[in-house]
C-alpha cells in the first residue's frame, strides 16, 4: 500500500465504526438503567447515593461519550446539508 492511500483514512471514521459506538453506548446505558432497577437478595433496589457511588466512573464516561456522539452527529449532519447544499447549487 502506498502512504497517500493510508494517510488518507487514518484521520476519518466510517459510518460503521460510528454505528458500532452508538449501539455500544446505548448497551452501556442499559447496563446502568438495569443496574439501577436490579432487585438484589435482600429485595430492594439501589437508593440514589449508592448508585452514584458505586457507578460514578462509568456514569462520567457514559456523559463523555455522549456529549462527543451528538456532537459528531451534528458535525456529520452539518456536513451532509453542505454537500446537498452545494450539490443544488452546482445543477443551477
Amino acid at each position: 500500500m502506498n502512504e497517500k492511500e493510508t494517510s488518507d483514512n487514518s484521520g476519518r471514521i466510517g459510518v460503521g465504526n460510528f454505528l458500532i459506538l452508538a449501539i455500544a453506548f446505548a448497551a452501556f446505558g442499559a447496563l446502568l438503567y438495569w443496574s439501577w432497577n436490579f432487585v438484589g437478595p435482600s429485595g430492594q433496589t439501589f437508593e440514589i447515593g449508592p448508585f452514584i457511588l458505586f457507578w460514578l466512573r462509568e456514569i462520567l464516561l457514559f456523559g463523555i461519550v455522549g456529549i462527543v456522539l451528538i456532537c459528531a452527529a451534528i458535525l456529520w449532519f452539518s456536513r451532509f446539508i453542505r454537500r446537498l447544499l452545494a450539490k443544488d447549487e452546482n445543477e443551477l
